[in-house]
Parts: structure tokens; sequence; C-alpha cells
């Protein structure tokens, strides 16, 4: 699901508006200076913006603080990484992808000739199934994508009735284990849903050829699927029926991906959506001659990103602030803000939740994303 530009046009007017209005606690300009960013307390000390370890063990935590109005597309080389190039990878210049299965004649397409047909595709947001406080929710990005959609690869192709579901298969060769990580990276998807979903085996980023930690030659993205998902260096398409099983990745991942219990057939497995999720990115302290003020920015997205109604929970003591001022916004996530005036100096939670009790919202029910800060001077 994702914005088209006339709803994108719509969703930005009304934000505008919403500012101009300057409604309720929420507003785009507060009079005073800046004095500082105020950091988060009892997250993990993971670092941000360093690129750590090798294959599985691989990581980069995207430093939230940094989203503005003007930036929120991230840099390839600022991007999240889950899972680094495989050391055995070895020279993709031939890289080819096989389609198989249940068809009528088995096809391979090369990366190449997929970089020739790919088309822009949008922006789409990524978030790691695992991203956590741990690592200061960094493993979130948007980048603008380009690629070959899955239902127009599939156009060509003659699928036998009995195939009714979708196993893509990437390459995951790594010399060594990784501890927390399974090796194994492929999915099996509802064969529609798939079509539906607006999925596409992405090529470029940000204008740019894929990265090589980011899947060169060519990964799936699966638009507002969680990125365990969304695999890289696709090698294998291959269409499968309802006796598929389940995939090593799809039981590793069936708890992060809200999952009642892992499964043994694929079909049974419910898709790896991402529920409307919202959460606070940045806290700033500022002074004018009336006091001190905060201001709470923070960001929203995942499947319902179009209903704009949150509201922010603040622990103890304090108020429910509606969001309703909008700085920014693509198909990936938007940006909030909101003015905050404590009435003491304490810890605070800060934790979003949805107006509309009937948009699915697991990880906000559960507090997933609450962040805390420390307030001295009121």
């Amino acid at each position: 699901m994702h914005f088209s530009r006339r709803e994108f046009l719509d969703f930005t007017t009304k934000a505008s508006l919403a500012g101009t209005l300057g409604l309720l606690a929420c507003q785009s300009k507060g009079e005073g200076d800046f004095v500082k960013l105020l950091p988060f307390i009892n997250e993990g000390d993971a670092p941000l913006d360093k690129v750590t370890g090798e294959g599985l063990s691989g990581r980069l935590s995207f430093n939230l603080t940094r989203l503005n109005k003007d930036n929120l597309i991230i840099p390839n080389d600022e991007f999240y990484i889950r899972t680094r190039r495989p050391d055995r990878l070895g020279d993709t210049s031939s890289w080819e992808v096989s389609i198989g299965g249940l068809v009528g004649t088995p096809q391979r397409i090369t990366a190449k000739q997929l970089k020739k047909q790919s088309r822009p595709m949008g922006v789409y947001l990524l978030e790691c199934s695992g991203n956590s406080a741990f690592r200061h929710y960094g493993l979130l990005s948007a980048a603008n994508w380009s690629g070959v959609r899955i239902k127009e690869l599939l156009k060509s192709i003659d699928i036998d009735e009995r195939a009714t579901q979708v196993l893509v298969s990437g390459f995951d060769d790594h010399s060594a284990d990784a501890e927390g990580s399974v090796k194994g990276a492929s999915w099996v998807f509802d064969l529609e849903l798939l079509k539906e979903s607006d999925a596409f085996l992405a090529t470029g980023m940000n204008g740019q050829t894929l990265p090589d930690d980011h899947g060169a030659p060519v990964r799936l993205l699966v638009p507002n699927w969680y990125g365990c998902s969304c695999i890289k260096w696709v090698n294998e398409i291959r269409l499968v029926d309802e006796q598929a099983p389940a995939t090593s990745q799809m039981q590793e991942f069936a708890g992060r991906t809200h999952q009642e219990r892992g499964f043994e057939l694929a079909k049974d497995f419910q898709p790896a959506e991402i529920d409307l999720a919202a959460m606070p990115v940045r806290v700033e302290k500022w002074e004018a001659p009336q006091g001190i003020s905060y201001r709470v920015i923070g960001v929203k997205w995942g499947q319902s990103q179009r209903v704009r109604d949150v509201k922010l929970h603040i622990y103890p003591d304090g108020p429910t602030l509606p969001v309703t001022q909008y700085l920014a916004a693509n198909d990936g996530w938007s940006l909030w803000q909101c003015n905050w005036k404590p009435t003491k100096a304490a810890q605070y939670e800060l934790q979003l939740k949805a107006v509309n009790n009937e948009i699915r919202t697991r990880r906000l029910d559960n507090g997933y994303y609450t962040r805390s800060v420390d307030i001295h001077e009121i």
C-alpha cells in the first residue's frame, strides 16, 4: 500500500492546513531558542551510523534523530543494514534469477535484463522485524527504489493451476555462522497476495545501482512487509502448491512477524505486514521569555500510514496530545511534531496510540516503541 500522487498531495495539503490552524497542542513553530536535544534513556548501547560485523552478523543502525522535513529519503550509505553481503557471493556480473517449479517452461532472466526493464517504483520503507530499543530503533529507513514488479515478470510465465504460492530464495552462503541467526534466505508468499502487494525485484536504490549490502544485484521488496521477507541476492523464484513447507527463515522470524505459532506449512503463516506504527525520534528543549518547553518530533509508518490520527500519551501524569501537525510525508513515512510543557521534573515515557481502535496496531498496543526521557527543567 502506498500513496498515489493525488493522495500524497491531498495528504500534504491537509497537513499544511492543520499547521496553519494551529490545532490543539501541536503546531509547526514555537517562539524561542533551541537549547539542546534530550537523549532517550533505558535503551541499548548499539552504535549508530557505524557498520559492524560481516555476513549474517553485519549491522548498520540509522540515526533517526537526524530526520527532518527535508531529509526523509535515507542515503544508501546510511540506510540500515541487517545482514551484509555474503563473503562467498563472488562475481555477480552474470547473475541470473531462475523461474521454475509449477510452470510450463522454466526460465532464467539475467540481472542485466532486469536492470534494463527496471522502472521507478517510488519511495518505500523497510524495517527489520527485530528492530528494537537495543539499536535505538535504527533498523528502519526509507529509500526511492527502481525495479520490476513481480506481476509483470510473471505475465509471460505459463503457471500451473496447482500453483497457489511463490517461493523466493536468495544466496545465503556465509563462511561463518552468526549467533542468533539461521542460514537460509527464502520466503513463501501467497501468489495473488504477492501480485496485489505491488512487490518488485529491486535493482536500483536512490538513483544508483543497488548496493552490495542491500542485496545487489537483485533483491525482493514487498511494500509494507518486514525486511525479513524482502529477500536479498535473489536467485530463484519457484511456483509451489499449498503443501509447500515453511522455510527456515519464516520459522526463525515467526515470533517477530506476529505469528501465533510456527506452522509447518507456509500457507498457514499470516502475511508479515507492518501495522500502523509511530514513535518519537527526537525530543528538543526550547527556551522562550515565557519559559521552557519541549518539542517531540516523531515518525509514523506502516500499512495504515494514511490514517493520520494518532495520539501521544505521556506517562506518568502527563497529557495526551493529539498528533495533528505533520511536517512532511512520503510513501514511506510521515514526520510529525507536538509541543509539550511538563508540569514537573521527572522521567517520562512517550507512547503513541491510534485514535481509531479498529485499526490493527499490535506493536503500539504492547508499548513496543515506547521511549523514555528525563526532564530536569520545567
